[in-house]
């Protein structure tokens, strides 16, 4: 298990179970999460996801993307529940990981990698957010792996060359 793949495999296992344990088992408590499992189900009540609607109002006051994801998992597993409203949130954490691993090995080697993933892996914020039902950890996701694309393409001189 040397090879920093599996290596790679194992953090991403551990933070699976360390963001995943109880998923689901807790209430939606926070009123951001609520509202968002409130959207997920009209979108998959309506059949409307262009617009995000809020109790029949139309919701744009962020954008849409965290949305369609919660009721596409909610689509996949059958309803809205507490575990399929943060299941966007467990994998943009993950994707977090992954992306930190992988900009640790671009920028120094695979062991900085692995070393800032699991320090990031076990950050009560990172934990915090990749249980909730909230947008924050999938852009800020997505604005790693912008960042990882920007920095290969720039190595591979396709930007600035």
């Amino acid at each position: 298990m040397s090879h920093p793949i599996s290596r790679l495999c194992i953090l991403l296992l551990g933070a699976a179970l360390l963001f995943g344990y109880r998923l689901g088992g807790r209430n939606l408590e926070n009123h951001d999460i609520i509202r968002n499992a409130d959207i997920a189900a009209e979108m998959l009540r309506d059949g409307d996801w262009l617009l995000p609607r809020s109790c029949g109002t139309v919701y744009v006051e962020k954008p849409p993307l965290f949305l369609w994801c919660a009721a596409a998992s909610a689509s996949l597993m059958g309803g809205v529940d507490a575990w399929t409203v943060r299941l966007p949130s467990w994998a943009a954490g993950l994707a977090m990981v992954a992306g930190t691993v992988l900009l640790g090995r671009f920028l120094q080697s695979w062991l900085v990698g692995l070393a800032a993933g699991g320090i990031l892996a076990t950050m009560w914020d990172v934990w915090f957010y990749a249980r909730g039902g909230r947008d924050d950890l999938l852009f800020a996701a997505l604005t790693l792996w912008a960042l990882l694309a920007l920095l290969w393409a720039a190595e591979k001189r396709k930007i600035w060359g």
